[in-house]
């Protein structure tokens, strides 16, 4: 684990972009008040780079193996209405 850093209040409104350096580059950072540690930030965990999405096409394909037979909805409702 790297050194852990120290910054006050003042310096994190004063330097934020400073400060975030040293979180980018793994450093944690304990935020001081009149010289007491009042917080302190880290750099988030990794996370995986890429999410799996689910294969919403194979599942349908499971789901309705099978085509539905008979007419569709389009020729239903043509033979509802009539010769309009």
């Amino acid at each position: 684990m790297l050194h852990m850093k120290t910054a006050s209040i003042r310096t994190v409104q004063h330097s934020l972009a400073k400060v975030l350096l040293w979180i980018e580059a793994g450093e944690r950072v304990t935020i001081t008040k009149r010289n007491k540690a009042v917080a302190e930030i880290r750099p988030l965990e990794k996370r995986p780079s890429k999410i799996k999405c689910p294969d919403f096409q194979r599942q349908l394909r499971a789901t309705f193996a099978h085509p539905i037979k008979g007419i569709s909805n389009a020729e239903l409702i043509s033979e509802m209405r009539g010769e309009r």
